[in-house]
């Protein structure tokens, strides 16, 4: 992801949501004092309570598919962590499935024989 490069004095309170009239608050107050801001991205990391939670599953069917090795984990602290990325690959996998088991009596349903 490259880096980015704001001025501060080219923010305009008004075409801000509030949470970023903060964060520009808080970028001209360091830019006044001669600061540098550095912001950084970094993985966003799900639990399997989260990943379960999305996925409308009980936590216990993700750890079955972490150990399954369906659903790649990476151990931090001990405790299982998934990235987003991971997540969003899962996820797509098991509604493409769904769609494949499902499809051909859902277009019957609805078609008819063709």
């Amino acid at each position: 992801m490259p880096d980015i490069t704001l001025n501060p004095d080219q923010v305009s309170d008004d075409m801000l949501p509030s949470w970023l009239r903060t964060f520009a608050d808080y970028i001209k107050q360091a830019a006044a004092s001669g600061k540098t801001i550095t912001i950084a991205s970094e993985e966003r990391l799900l639990t399997p309570e989260q990943v379960a939670q999305r996925m409308g599953v009980h936590r216990s069917t993700i750890s079955r598919r972490i150990k399954d090795g369906e659903l790649k984990a990476t151990k931090i602290g001990g405790r299982n962590k998934i990235t987003y990325a991971e997540f969003r690959r899962y996820q797509d996998t098991v509604l493409d499935n769904m769609v494949m088991v499902v499809g051909p009596d859902l277009e019957e349903e609805l078609f008819g024989d063709t």
